[in-house]
């Protein structure tokens, strides 16, 4: 079995220590960023700015309109739909944020432009994500749209489970004041390392690697010391790493917490993943309360 220690470096560097790191750190092409009208969708705009301008890259701002509908309550998402007599005013308003949207960015240096899809929220989201080509969607983690409807929130798990971008849930503003990663040995979790430090480097702020492991039983947890007695690379400029025993959606959101780092970057998929986007990647941005960056590989 490969060395714990040359396995973290070799997953976060592309190669064993003292070797030169391989391959570039991931980018993002062209992002897409969900509007709404809550405080969490001003968020994930401040983050649309910051990726875009570190990565050069367009923004496509989206807000999904409901469509006109006689009874106005939505069980599969709690969402609250306008009547059709009310469908114009709905209509102007989501007109009206969008378009504030689109000017916002464009004061701010960044390519945008506006979509105004009508129909289910997280189904339009990822559908305009990938007919855009977006290789990142940013949503804030929760919210409400002009008819008072749940836009952002229950509706950020059906567009992560639907698009194939890389997917960033927004909480408080960038630039974060550290960025943790969580590695595992996939390839996955490499990419997404990588695209941490890149970013806490833009940025100017620490980042760390943490490699959490996973009980081999429920509640069977290893103990400090034993944890203490594994190798862990040594720190490098701007770079620690950590490592804990537990389910790693729970230790990241922990570690999180308690650092203070504003984002969290792991893989969609890692080893065990067991859905759609990744068993870690989805009980991390239901626990945490940073932002989450799920990173999807090519």
């Amino acid at each position: 079995m490969e060395d714990v220690a040359d396995a973290i470096d070799r997953l976060a560097f592309g190669a064993g220590r003292g070797e030169p790191a391989a391959g570039s750190a991931p980018a993002f092409r062209r992002i897409l960023v969900a509007l709404d009208a809550s405080e969490t969708s001003r968020a994930a705009m401040r983050w649309a700015i910051a990726l875009a301008r570190e990565f050069q890259a367009p923004v496509v701002a989206a807000h999904a309109l409901p469509p006109p509908y006689t009874q106005i309550y939505d069980v599969a998402y709690g969402q609250a739909w306008p009547l059709a007599s009310e469908y114009e005013a709905v209509k102007t308003a989501g007109r009206r944020l969008l378009d504030a949207g689109v000017v916002e960015l464009r004061a701010a240096g960044v390519e945008a432009e506006g979509v105004l899809p009508v129909g289910s929220a997280p189904r339009e989201i990822a559908r305009v994500a990938d007919a855009q080509r977006a290789d990142l969607v940013i949503l804030g983690s929760h919210g409400r749209g002009p008819a008072g409807r749940a836009l952002l929130g229950s509706v950020s798990d059906g567009v992560r489970n639907r698009t194939r971008a890389s997917v960033l849930i927004a909480r408080g503003d960038p630039p974060p004041r550290s960025v943790l990663a969580g590695v595992d040995g996939s390839r996955a979790s490499r990419d997404a390392a990588r695209l941490a430090l890149r970013l806490a480097k833009g940025w100017g702020v620490p980042a760390t690697l943490a490699h959490a492991i996973e009980p081999l039983e429920p509640g069977f947890l290893l103990d400090e010391a034993t944890l203490s007695a594994m190798d862990l690379p040594a720190p490098r400029p701007g770079v620690a790493f950590a490592r804990r025993s537990g389910p790693a959606g729970r230790v990241l959101a922990q570690m999180a917490r308690e650092s203070g780092a504003g984002l969290v970057v792991v893989g969609a998929r890692g080893f065990g993943a067991s859905s759609v986007m990744g068993s870690t990647a989805s009980a991390l941005c239901h626990q945490s309360t940073a932002s989450v960056l799920v990173h999807r590989g090519p």
